[in-house]
């Protein structure tokens, strides 16, 4: 069990009837010590591949600050639009990732450079009301924070592109069932050098995501 501590603030500002402008602020995250069992495998020129059993902790691990301006304008009573800019410092979080690995055979101290640079993202969105029904769609495009040359094989390479879409079904002023989809597009990124790596890799990631709630209201 890890614990995460963070502080948001924010705030919205009527721009007119039908427009308002708004500002979020989160602060870094600090996360407790992740700890799990793990197998080192050792090479010995005699034995060959030795696996030794131990425990891994991952030290330090920071959650990224970020602040987020947007807007929303109601081009009428029943159709938003929506469109925000955020800034996430990820500069500042992940320099290194700090792993200690303990077994009866000792410790070992492991440091993975990463050097994040800090991402920007841009989204935007509309959701339309009819009768019982709200349909939402979305867009979100995003810069890349990890760098090619730190890419680990255990280290996946994340979409940059997200396409949304949902609806919302009302069935009274108490009960609502939703749905959402979402698709990150391919992700790829590739490190050819050490000390990340012997050999070339190359990392791939698609994500579909899919949730359905329901909710009652009393």
């Amino acid at each position: 069990m890890s614990a995460y501590v963070t502080a948001k603030m924010g705030l919205t500002y009527k721009i007119q009837k039908n427009t308002t402008l708004g500002m979020s602020y989160s602060t870094e995250g600090y996360m407790k010590d992740m700890t799990g069992d793990a197998t080192l495998t050792v090479v010995d020129a005699v034995a060959g591949q030795v696996p030794v059993n131990g425990d891994v902790r991952v030290k330090d691990f920071k959650l990224p600050a970020n602040i987020t301006i947007g807007i929303s304008h109601k081009i009428s009573p029943d159709w938003m639009i929506t469109s925000d800019f955020s800034r996430v410092f990820w500069e500042d979080a992940m320099k290194d990732i700090d792993i200690t690995y303990s077994s009866e055979m000792g410790q070992l101290g492991i440091l993975l450079p990463q050097n994040y640079s800090d991402i920007s993202i841009w989204s935007v969105g509309t959701n339309y009301h009819y009768q019982d029904w709200e349909f939402r769609a979305g867009y979100r495009t995003a810069t890349t924070g990890l760098n090619n040359k730190t890419l680990a094989p255990t280290i996946p390479a994340l979409p940059t592109k997200h396409l949304t879409a949902g609806f919302a079904y009302n069935f009274s002023k108490y009960s609502t069932l939703d749905f959402a989809y979402s698709y990150g597009f391919d992700g790829k990124m590739k490190n050819t050098s050490l000390p990340m790596t012997p050999v070339p890799i190359e990392a791939s990631n698609t994500l579909n995501n899919f949730s359905i709630s329901y909710t009652r209201n009393f």
